[in-house]
């Protein structure tokens, strides 16, 4: 009876290793398949391999209210997500922004891991990039890295693709350093022999005139366009080649590289350019026009992308 016992009981444990394999469960042997963590502020299921949650941005396996530091005076102010609607509070002081452990947390593939810095102050607030790969604007303006940009109630601020909108009643944007005259012109005179045209999307009024033969675009003041104010320009960034039929655009191994509707040129490969192509040097973005007597074909439309965010954005 004893012996009965005993080989029942050693059959029942074997049965439980296969059952517990077959279903994947802990001491089975089947490979276990990838689990789903439930974040413990807004229950949202995420994959066990993400750190942060998907949807409040809550650091996942870390306990609500565990080592939680004093919470900072209320200002009234915040920024609100265009897209999302979700409103961030802001406190007095510096708010980072970026896509990890950051005061202002956007889950945005364009936006660096650290991007930029809100400070508000006791009269207005400014904002600061890190030197992002994407960029910062204020209403439509590039924010230069490193350097405080004044904001103010009503701002629209673009950390990469996401647009966040101020909201400070009663502050004025704070007062900035004073900024060199800019290196640039104003704008760009249409030439008598000008084929075609780049319209900055940001600012209508620079345009820049594309004769017959070549125009160098770049940093150095011997650019026939000098683009000094921007430091992910490299001292001779692109050439446009035009003549009677169209024009090329050549990327001359820059360090940061020349986007065409949101693709990245090969290094001194001449492009064809098409009325309506979009053209990206460094922060700045120009829609190409064809202004000859035969217009190229117009360009299919495509989206356009960013360049991947990246942590150490390098500078030429």
């Amino acid at each position: 009876m004893s012996d009965i016992q005993d080989r029942t009981i050693q059959t029942t444990a074997a049965e439980a290793t296969l059952v517990a394999g077959a279903v994947g469960l802990p001491g089975g042997g089947a490979t276990q398949m990838g689990a789903s963590v439930a974040c413990p502020i807004c229950r949202t299921m995420n994959s066990h391999l993400e750190t942060y949650c998907s949807e409040c941005g809550f650091l996942l396996g870390s306990t609500p209210g565990a080592e939680a530091e004093p919470q900072a005076e209320e200002s009234g102010c915040s920024l609100t997500d265009d897209r999302t609607g979700r409103a961030f509070a802001l406190h007095a002081g510096d708010n980072t922004v970026g896509r990890e452990g950051c005061d202002v947390l956007l889950l945005d593939a364009t936006v660096s891991r650290r991007h930029a810095a809100v400070t508000l102050a006791e009269r207005g607030l400014t904002v600061t990039d890190f030197g992002s790969t994407n960029g910062t604007q204020v209403d439509g303006s590039p924010v230069p890295a490193n350097q405080p940009t004044p904001a103010g109630h009503g701002s629209v601020i673009r950390f990469g693709s996401s647009s966040l909108t101020v909201s400070a009643p009663g502050r004025i944007a704070a007062e900035a350093a004073p900024t060199p005259a800019p290196d640039e012109p104003a704008a760009a005179e249409y030439q008598g022999d000008a084929r075609a045209t780049l319209t900055d999307t940001a600012d209508a009024s620079f345009v820049i005139a594309l004769p017959c033969g070549d125009t160098t675009l770049g940093r150095r003041q011997t650019c026939t366009v000098p683009l000094a104010n921007d430091p992910y320009v490299s001292g001779l960034h692109a050439l446009v080649t035009c003549d009677e039929l169209g024009c090329t655009l050549t990327d001359t191994g820059s360090t940061n590289g020349t986007l065409m509707n949101g693709k990245r040129l090969a290094p001194m490969q001449p492009e064809s350019l098409l009325d309506g192509d979009e053209v990206q040097i460094g922060r700045r973005s120009f829609v190409f026009r064809w202004t000859g007597a035969a217009a190229p074909e117009t360009a299919e439309p495509t989206d356009a992308a960013l360049p991947s965010p990246a942590d150490g954005d390098q500078e030429p």
